[in-house]
């Protein structure tokens, strides 16, 4: 998924590099066709979230990329991928820019699965992996701003 989304970034002006790449990833689409998500009777239908962030990785800007992914019951149902619109001054911004992009696309699959009946309290199951550090380290970076409160979902 990373590879698609950086290939994405130079789809106005490609270059042949760009278009290697994307045909290494036309490849590997076309060797997994027969895969997809399956859910066995008995599947624990849990949600785990990941994101991450890295700091200044763009060469031309210094803008950094953050990604999410949600996994219902094993399989990988939403990921995102994207090049923020900010410059971060530090790691610990980069990661306070991540937690937004992922809160908002959390938001989106707790509205989505309580519409189901697959699960009864989506809220209880979201698991942000790094989260107490996070917490910690945006927690000293907003010390002084008193609007801003950190909680566990």
């Amino acid at each position: 998924m990373f590879s698609v989304c950086m290939c994405a970034r130079f789809q106005s002006a490609p270059k042949e590099s760009h278009l290697k790449a994307v045909k290494k990833i036309m490849k590997y689409l076309k060797g997994t066709l027969n895969v997809g998500l399956w859910y066995p009777k008995g599947t624990s239908l849990s949600l785990i979230s990941f994101f991450d962030s890295n700091f200044a990785g763009c060469k031309l800007d210094r803008k950094n990329t953050s990604g999410t992914c949600l996994i219902f019951g094993e399989c990988l149902v939403s990921w995102n991928c994207k090049k923020q619109a900010c410059v971060a001054l530090s790691i610990a911004e980069a990661e306070y820019i991540a937690t937004g992009s992922y809160c908002a696309q959390a938001i989106w699959i707790k509205h989505l699965l309580s519409q189901t009946k697959h699960i009864r309290n989506p809220t209880n199951v979201l698991n942000m992996r790094r989260m107490e550090r996070q917490v910690h380290l945006q927690e000293k970076l907003a010390k002084d701003a008193t609007s801003i409160k950190m909680t566990f979902c």
